[in-house]
């Protein structure tokens, strides 16, 4: 008496009776039939009859797959879908198969022994203690905040990628690209191919108008009334008439009575109410590297050190911090608040060069070295690094340049080293390295 999965020949005992088993090589299963004598995944049994399809037909009435217009459809007026069962006789969208059990969602339930959709708890969850967030994979279990799903194969990166191709977040040339040569941005979809800079995304309605609109109800930007607005028909979060519990980026802190400029956002105040501000972050790390570093600056808070030999600075952009030892070395430390991604590289160039030219006219420092670290204390993607951290790193390089055993020559060497510059930056390190040696930490 033969045994289930017993095998002679080519057939395969299934229990019951002799079956017919696929002819593709490797194959255990069942043929479908013994014209093709090939399993349904192999292409066996009756296949879809449109041109190029090489599905299964659902059924012998149609000959023809799920996708196009076969088995059992949705009965709602209209709908072309695939009905998910018998009994509702619907597709999904009109509430057809297993629903969520939560009163009120009308969502599908993501599996059978929860019987939520994946918002109200069904399906996989991440398995950090505390987080009540669906799992990306069955592999990690854990969702996209706590490193599951795919993610960004750049190092020190832990952002999720963007799509497995190219295995990279947005901000690292994951996903769909803006298609206009020389331009790195991301496309706003897939139908221009194009980033909101050179007209991808939805556009703003208004005749001669090129701006992306800032909503898709009234499709038109900012300027021409889209995006939403306050009841003193302001953009949101915008508007100073309106009561804030919390003032936005946007509005002075302190006034509250005034918008500010990008370059002023970072600071959070605007400029007539600059001296009642706390100390700016750049003084609070500055002080933070003189401390781990153990030595006082000769220039602090761009306060120069007295004497005639600094006069040559006075009239010319003056660095953050900067210590000097004349006929051996000069260390600048530039802290550049959200890596001056609003600033002009040309400008940052400048800032640099004619700084290095006024050290290295200080007595004792002609043709001196300079070295400048430019440090960025605020948001960084490409990992998670504590402001005490940086400061440790910062202050390692200047116990290297300064008290490492090395021999300078005084050949107007010039020396710039970016430490957690943001990706957005990207194009400030670019143009250094055009025109100095450059180092990325």
């Amino acid at each position: 008496m033969p045994e289930k999965g017993d095998i002679k020949e080519d057939k395969k005992y299934d229990g019951k009776q002799w079956r017919l088993m696929c002819v593709v090589e490797g194959c255990t299963k069942a043929a479908r039939d013994s014209e093709t004598k090939k399993c349904k995944a192999h292409g066996g049994g009756l296949r879809c009859d449109v041109q190029g399809c090489a599905k299964s037909a659902l059924d012998s009435e149609t000959k023809k797959c799920s996708a196009h217009g076969g088995g059992l459809r949705c009965d709602v007026e209209g709908c072309t879908n695939a009905a998910r069962d018998s009994e509702t006789k619907k597709c999904i969208a009109h509430g057809g198969g297993l629903r969520c059990d939560v009163e009120g969602c009308t969502k599908s339930a993501v599996d059978s022994e929860t019987k939520k959709c994946i918002a109200h708890g069904g399906g996989l969850r991440c398995d950090v203690q505390g987080c009540t967030k669906a799992a990306q994979d069955s592999e990690t279990k854990k969702c996209a905040a706590h490193g599951g799903g795919l993610r960004c194969d750049v190092q020190g990166c832990t952002k999720a990628a963007q799509d497995s191709e190219t295995k990279k977040c947005k901000a690292h040339g994951g996903g769909l690209r803006c298609d206009v040569k020389g331009c790195t941005n991301a496309a706003r979809d897939s139908k221009t191919m194009k980033c909101s800079a050179h007209g991808g995304g939805l556009r703003c309605v208004m005749e001669g108008c090129t701006k992306a609109a800032a909503d898709s109800e009234t499709k038109k930007c900012a300027a021409h009334g889209g995006g939403k607005r306050c009841p003193h028909d302001k953009l949101i979060g915008t508007c100073t008439e309106c009561a804030y519990d919390e003032v936005p980026r946007s509005i002075c802190k302190i006034c509250m009575s005034k918008r500010l400029s990008p370059r002023r956002i970072s600071l959070g105040i605007c400029a007539e109410c600059e001296p009642n501000t706390p100390e700016r972050t750049e003084i609070i790390f500055g002080d933070m590297i003189i401390e781990a570093f153990g030595y006082e600056p000769n220039v602090k808070d761009k306060m120069l050190a007295t004497g005639s030999a600094c006069n040559g600075l006075r009239n010319r952009r003056r660095p953050d911090l900067l210590w000097v030892y004349p006929g051996k070395v000069a260390v600048v430390v530039e802290i550049d608040e959200n890596s001056h991604v609003d600033r002009e590289s040309s400008c940052e160039l400048r800032k640099i060069s004619e700084q290095n030219e006024a050290i290295q006219l200080l007595e004792g420092c002609e043709c001196i070295p300079v070295y400048t670290i430019r440090v960025n204390p605020d948001a960084y993607d490409g990992g998670n690094v504590t402001k005490k951290e940086r400061v440790e790193k910062v202050a390692g390089l200047l116990r290297d340049i300064i008290h490492g055993d090395h021999e300078y020559e005084q050949n107007g060497y010039m020396k710039v080293i970016f430490c957690y510059y943001h990706s957005k930056s990207r194009h400030h390190i670019d143009a250094h390295k055009a025109e100095f040696d450059c180092e990325e930490l």
